[in-house]
């Protein structure tokens, strides 16, 4: 696909597609802010009393925890990708020279970066089921458990090998979204 998608974006063709390291690093600088955003948000509940699991009002193991962690760090991460894939870019992209791209239209819509956000980050939410959920007192040393923590780990690989088989580089997200990632030059 040859064809330009916008005045100010590069055209989507195989010399654009962002390599998987790039596109990694990308992905681990973005957690870095979002991890030093929860934690300055999570520091300062902590001080005004207003963190639940702390003041005891709620259970630090099972399904009560596992609320409060996709209330108070899921959905801020998905609120995160959202805002920044609707724009095309998150600061760690930026910082990266990366883009996100529509496949199918010019820019990116609010039901495709919803969508990207929530595959993107399904293995994070997986992991938080596996521990909070079904093992919540992280001692199990079943073989459903490791099977359970193989099957987890199968899924990142996944996620890690389709964009190094895919023409468009696209991984998981990617073809939920009908998105690609492309480099940006610089200049």
């Amino acid at each position: 696909m040859n064809k330009q998608v916008s005045k100010e974006s590069p055209s989507i063709n195989a010399e654009n597609v962002a390599g998987l390291p790039r596109r990694l690093l990308a992905y681990v600088l973005d957690c870095v802010i979002l991890f030093l955003a929860l934690l300055l948000l999570h520091a300062i509940m902590y001080f005004l009393g207003l963190n639940p699991v702390v003041s005891g009002r709620l259970s630090a193991v099972g399904f009560q925890f596992y609320m409060w962690v996709f209330i108070s760090a899921t959905l801020p991460a998905v609120g995160y990708f959202y805002y920044f894939f609707k724009k095309e870019q998150t600061p760690a992209m930026r910082l990266t020279r990366l883009r996100v791209k529509s496949i199918v239209a010019p820019g990116i819509s609010g039901k495709s970066a919803f969508l990207r956000s929530i595959v993107l980050l399904l293995p994070f939410e997986l992991n938080h089921a596996i521990w909070f959920l079904l093992f919540p007192g992280m001692h199990h040393q079943s073989v459903v458990f490791w099977l359970i923590i193989a099957a987890f780990y199968i899924i990142i690989f996944l996620y890690l090998l389709l964009p190094l088989l895919s023409p468009k580089g696209q991984s998981v997200h990617d073809y939920a979204a009908e998105t690609m990632v492309v480099r940006i030059k610089a200049g």
